[in-house]
Formats: structure tokens, C-alpha cells, sequence
């Protein structure tokens, strides 16, 4: 794995950056946006500096689908990230000034990281289009849970299992379903009880877990992002205000 020590620069923890030894535009650096120092700091360990950088985001970012540019730009947190990327803002946005040939969003694998995700890609959308468009946004899947066989599997009558090469090697799952299938997979094949682990976020995963599932580029469990993306984002927040709203009418 390859590791580093890094410094941050910044004036303060709202604008975290650990950058790439080189960037520039066609350099092939790629930038990680995650929530929070702690997660940043996680991140910039196992990197490969050479052409990873880090940028953390703390707090939850402004919903950019209805905030005004000035507000937007206001942020210290977008303004780092608009500096950081190099290309302009909104219509000044220009592809071939990016630092960075890839932005990789991730962000925790529970709801609340979901949510934040889906936030970062409506400001991508609204501030970074171009990127957006040119298939350069991605959003890395941290796992949610962290499945292996038990530690003596026993087949049928109780005889040991033996014929597995890797009999406790771990399977990431990313929903609750997937952990139990995987569960009962274990079961059928005489591999149980299976056992898991949840993960409470990037910042508190094994080094080795995070590197392989989130950072490197050929392990790591990655979706190129696209309009429909924030198309879909912005239809989930639609519901959730229209449910908020309706809840209020009834008093709950």
C-alpha cells in the first residue's frame, strides 16, 4: 500500500487541503472531496500523494439547487474548492483548466453520507458542469459492512471445512441486504455462522480497508457521475421537502 505523511494547508479546518506532489491540468491527478477533517486526514494517509490529493469539506455543504451564486461563493468551503479545482465558476467554468482529471466524492456509507453526497454533486452540477459532462466526476462507494465465515466453518456432520484457500477473507456490502444474503450464502456453502462488522464511517476504517475499497484505482468501488445523477438528487430532496411540509399541515 502506499502511504504518506502529509501536511494540510489552509488557514484553518474548514479549508483542509492536502494536494497532489503534481497537479495540473492533463497531469492525471484526481482530487477526493470528503466531509471533514478527520475523514481528509484518514484519506491522506494511505494515498498515493504523487497524484492523489485530498480536499475536506466540513460540515454539510449548501443545497446549490436553491442557493444564490453570491451565497454559494460566500462559503469558505466552496470558495477552497473553486480555487483548489482551477477552472472558474458556472458559466466562466473551463474543463481544460482543471487541476485534476478526476473529482472522486466520498463520503461515509450511511444515510447521513448519502445525503452529503447527493449535496456535493448538485454543487459540482451547479458550479463545475463542464466536469460533470465530460465524465470526470466520481463518487467512490465506501462499504457499509465488512462480511467473513466464521473462524471454524463446519460442513455437513460437523467435519471441518478445509478446502478453501481463503476460508476468513472478508466480503464488503454496501445495504443491509446484500450484508444478509451474503449471510446466508455463508450458511448454504457450510460457512457459518457468518460474522460482520459495521463500519462507522471512513475516518474509523482500517487502513488497508480503506485504501483497497476507496482509494486505489485498481480496487477501489467507483461510478462515473452523470446529470441523471443530479437529476435524481434533486428529485430526493424534492420529496423529502414536500414530506416535511406535509407533515407540518398535519401537526405531526
Amino acid at each position: 500500500m502506499a502511504r504518506s505523511s502529509s501536511t494540510p494547508s489552509g488557514d484553518d479546518a474548514t479549508t483542509t487541503l492536502f494536494d497532489a506532489d503534481h497537479a495540473g491540468p492533463g497531469c492525471g491527478a484526481e482530487l477526493f472531496i470528503v466531509e471533514g477533517v478527520s475523514a481528509a486526514r484518514a484519506v491522506a494517509r494511505v494515498r498515493h500523494r504523487r497524484f492523489q490529493a485530498v480536499i475536506a469539506m466540513q460540515g454539510k455543504p449548501l443545497n446549490a439547487a436553491h442557493a444564490q451564486s453570491a451565497t454559494l461563493l460566500a462559503n469558505p468551503h466552496i470558495a477552497h474548492l473553486l480555487a483548489t479545482l482551477g477552472t472558474g465558476w458556472a458559466e466562466e467554468c473551463n474543463e481544460a483548466r482543471c487541476r485534476y482529471d478526476r473529482v472522486i466524492l466520498l463520503c461515509d456509507a450511511d444515510a447521513d453520507g448519502i445525503h452529503t453526497r447527493a449535496l456535493l454533486l448538485l454543487l459540482i452540477e451547479r458550479g463545475f458542469l463542464p466536469l460533470l459532462d465530460a465524465g470526470r466526476v466520481f463518487a467512490a462507494r465506501a462499504p457499509l459492512y465488512a462480511v467473513s465465515a466464521a473462524t471454524d466453518p463446519k460442513g455437513p456432520g460437523g467435519t471441518a471445512v478445509s478446502n478453501d484457500p481463503h476460508p476468513n477473507q472478508e466480503q464488503y456490502c454496501f445495504t443491509e441486504v446484500q450484508r444478509d444474503r451474503v449471510l446466508q450464502d455463508l450458511d448454504a456453502a457450510g460457512r457459518g455462522p457468518g460474522q460482520f462488522r459495521r463500519f462507522k464511517g471512513i475516518a474509523s476504517m482500517d487502513p488497508d480497508q480503506l485504501f483497497s475499497t476507496c482509494v486505489d484505482p485498481a480496487s477501489r468501488f467507483t461510478t462515473v457521475l452523470t446529470r441523471d445523477h443530479g437529476d435524481a438528487a434533486r428529485a430526493s430532496f424534492l420529496a423529502l421537502r414536500r414530506s416535511g411540509l406535509s407533515m407540518r399541515r398535519d401537526g405531526r
